[in-house]
């Protein structure tokens, strides 16, 4: 009986000492058990928490200045649209600055960055070439030291992969120094915005019809600021 005693004793000892614990620590432990218990706030943290740290690996990564002239709003990067994968980001730009849907948006003054989305009061929402939805008409043009005079016509955009000029005439081949830009041939972008160089050529996924790799100048997250342009469709 003595040792029954004493077994109760010591249980009802641990349980007084266990909320004595749990009462001075109820802040740190209360929202981890939410954490647990609460899909929703569990899934709200961690979107949260994915954009944070896109943010600072963006922010990290900011070592690359571009130079601008006065045309276009000179925007910085903000965020990144959840859901997209960071292919759509917010620019400080928005409707009292003029910024409208359809507006280009550029790295430096000819690298092209992306095209506006969707405005606001406060921000724009900017559609970058990233995205693989995201195409342009272009075309492969070959260097003022070169000696091919060869222009080919094709589709760019990002594959999931790399950034490709596709469709192209089955005859394309690389050529030393050839640059992509846009040739204004899908009535959104003028021509002459830069793409990148050509690396390397394959086959198309459509018969009798190439590809070329291309290598694009800069990282999504070297990119802070950006310049919006006037389309010829907004002004």
């Amino acid at each position: 009986m003595k040792i029954k005693n004493k077994l109760i004793g010591i249980v009802f000892l641990g349980i007084f000492f266990a909320g004595i614990f749990l009462w001075f620590n109820r802040q740190r432990i209360v929202p981890g058990f939410a954490g647990l218990f609460n899909r929703e706030i569990s899934e709200n943290d961690l979107k949260s928490k994915i954009v944070g740290l896109e943010e600072l690996l963006a922010s990290i990564s900011r070592q690359k200045f571009f130079e601008y002239n006065e045309d276009g709003n000179s925007a910085e990067i903000i965020g990144y649209l959840i859901g997209s994968g960071g292919k759509k980001v917010f620019v400080d730009r928005g409707i009292p600055h003029q910024i409208k849907a359809g507006d280009w948006v550029l790295a430096g003054d000819r690298t092209l960055f992306g095209l506006v989305e969707k405005t606001d009061e406060k921000f724009s929402i900017v559609k970058t070439i990233f995205d693989s939805s995201f195409k342009v008409a272009a075309r492969i043009v070959a260097s003022e030291n070169s000696s091919s005079t060869a222009v080919y016509n094709g589709i760019f955009y990002f594959d999931g992969k790399d950034f490709v000029v596709d469709f192209l005439p089955k005859e394309t081949k690389t050529i030393d120094g050839a640059f992509v830009e846009s040739s204004g041939r899908d009535g959104v972008f003028r021509s002459g915005f830069y793409l990148g160089r050509i690396v390397a050529t394959d086959w198309s996924s459509e018969p009798n019809l190439k590809k070329a790799i291309i290598e694009f100048p800069l990282n999504l997250g070297d990119i802070y600021r950006v310049k919006i342009v006037k389309s010829f469709l907004t002004e």
